[in-house]
């Protein structure tokens, strides 16, 4: 969608340069904080996640953006408050 990055998709078009940072994002090991529970990391890392895109200048502010777990004990999603 971004490399597309067509100005009539809903929400208009994306800004310029919005290609090379996406293609350049790098996928980091979870920062492990000692006492906190595997899920709390993992909560904690979803919501740095989501706040990191909510607040980037090239994501359009119509974007709606929520964050997630999967369990993969059982395969349930979960909705994390953000």
């Amino acid at each position: 969608m971004i490399s597309a990055n067509d100005p009539k998709a809903k929400g208009g078009q994306f800004r310029e340069g919005a290609v090379a940072w996406a293609e350049s994002m790098a996928f980091l090991p979870f920062n492990i904080r000692e006492g906190e529970t595997e899920r709390e990391t993992i909560e904690r890392s979803v919501v740095q996640d989501v706040q990191f895109l909510k607040a980037h200048p090239l994501i359009k502010p119509s974007i709606l953006i929520t964050g997630w777990v999967y369990k993969l004990h059982n395969g349930a999603v979960e909705q994390v408050d953000c």
